[in-house]
């Protein structure tokens, strides 16, 4: 026998945190089974977000449990659920060709993108190819393309310098008619608290890690990095202070939220653990001339 899971998804835009708690329960459903195969049926799922299909697609690929995903829609199989587009497996051309028969829709792909410094290269070629068609996409005031730009920079340079994980993720879905952009990335990587570990510093749980990250102490053994830390606190600000967005980083069980009215960080039960690190990223793109992201590096 299987356990079967088909739940009503239809996440609404109002926050960006909506798709977490479907996510939640098919955790709960998954680790309270006693069966060893999972069948995903996603028949009922009308609309998904940035979060909640990137932190379900992470979880069934750490699970214990063989999985398979069935009845995909349409719009599923657009966005690469089943089978996520990794461009370094294919050549540049191919993998311009296929993000560019997205330029005329709201979202791209979900991206694997080579997360080891090794690949750095890879990496920076395929991340500026995905700037550049959501820009294309939504038509971002330049001043806040820039601090896109930035935002994104920093956290996928976190992925690669701290994660310890061979691929990230990203995938990006934008609101036109709200003028935002919604965008997840994560890894499958030690967690923040393992990165910690992993340079001898001793660090209790995932809610000291976060903690941690908040005060921007780094796991990096470089000069002024206690300074910099993961530029975490840089991002928020600039993201929820400068552009008015909205910021959720979630790691083991601990899950941060920064926005213009909210700065808090909240420890999930323990049933719930994520075996990586899941970034969400809310950016609005309205016109905003006051707006300059250097105002807020440090």
């Amino acid at each position: 026998m299987a356990l079967k899971i088909k739940e009503i998804i239809n996440i609404q835009d109002d926050k960006l945190t909506n798709g977490l708690m479907p996510v939640f329960h098919i955790m709960d459903m998954v680790e309270s089974s006693n069966e060893e195969e999972i069948v995903f049926d996603c028949s009922s799922i009308k609309f998904s977000s940035p979060v909640f299909a990137i932190s379900v697609l992470l979880f069934l690929r750490a699970c214990s449990k063989r999985y398979k995903i069935i009845n995909l829609s349409a719009y599923l199989k657009t966005i690469m659920f089943d089978d996520v587009l990794t461009p370094d497996s294919i050549n540049k051309e191919d993998f311009e060709r296929i993000l560019g028969g997205y330029e005329k829709k709201t979202f791209i792909p979900i991206v694997s993108f080579p997360a080891s410094d090794q690949m750095a290269k890879n990496k920076d070629a395929i991340l500026s190819a995905v700037e550049e068609i959501l820009c294309r996409q939504v038509k971002i005031p330049g001043n806040i393309i820039s601090g896109l730009k930035y935002i994104l920079g920093e956290m996928v340079d976190n992925i690669t310098e701290h994660s310890d994980s061979d691929r990230g993720f990203i995938f990006a879905q934008a609101y036109p008619g709200k003028r935002f952009l919604d965008i997840c990335i994560a890894d499958e990587g030690i967690t923040l608290r393992g990165s910690y570990l992993k340079a001898g510093i001793e660090i209790e749980d995932d809610l000291e890690a976060m903690k941690a990250v908040n005060k921007c102490i780094s796991s990096k053994n470089l000069p002024d990095a206690e300074n910099r830390g993961y530029g975490i606190k840089t991002t928020k600000n600039m993201l929820a202070l400068g552009l008015g967005g909205q910021y959720m980083i979630m790691s083991g069980n601990a899950i941060g939220l920064k926005s213009q009215t909210i700065d808090e960080i909240i420890q999930l039960p323990r049933s719930i653990r994520w075996n990586g690190t899941v970034i969400a990223l809310r950016i609005p793109y309205q016109e905003k001339n006051s707006f300059k992201y250097w105002d807020y590096l440090e």
